[in-house]
């Protein structure tokens, strides 16, 4: 890398000796073709921020359009809630046992370290033992279709009166 700034270099310094010895006539297609090429980099620099510029706009008018486009729909707060999984059912079992276990490892209520326990708990388990907590998550379930199924009988009489 060294050797070819040294080649620059002296290329360079050539380069200005001849220009410095250069007639006005020998100098003037030069000058105008510098000219020249300052004028369309100035032109293609002004292109560019203009393109810049568009981007940049575009860019904002699509930030807009998503944010105004997704209209969150407001959840009715007298529709019955979704059941539990079979691992929330686990967990709201074993919470108080491990939030115990973890306050004296710890020294505080930490509800990271709680939730990785019971995570870790869950996993060690095996399907024989997770059983009973799938049984009670397709109760939950269905309970919860035919608490919406009257549910959404009772909007559709509200809808008609």
């Amino acid at each position: 890398l060294q050797q070819q700034q040294g080649a620059v270099f002296l290329v360079s310094r050539g380069a200005a000796a001849h220009y410095a010895t250069a007639t006005n006539v020998t100098k003037q297609p030069l000058v105008q073709e510098m000219e020249t090429m300052k004028r369309r980099i100035r032109e293609e620099k002004a292109k560019v921020s203009e393109l810049k510029r568009q981007v940049k706009d575009l860019k904002g008018a699509l930030v807009k359009a998503q944010k105004t486009g997704k209209k969150r729909v407001r959840k009715d707060p007298n529709a019955p809630k979704r059941p539990l999984s079979a691992y929330l059912v686990y967990a709201n079992e074993v919470r108080d046992d491990v939030a115990k276990s973890v306050q004296e490892e710890v020294g505080k209520y930490d509800v990271g370290a709680i939730g990785k326990k019971i995570g870790a708990k869950w996993h060690d388990l095996s399907d024989s033992e997770k059983e009973p907590y799938f049984e009670k998550q397709r109760t939950l379930k269905q309970e919860y279709e035919q608490e919406m199924l009257a549910y959404e009988q009772s909007v559709k009489l509200e809808e008609t009166i």
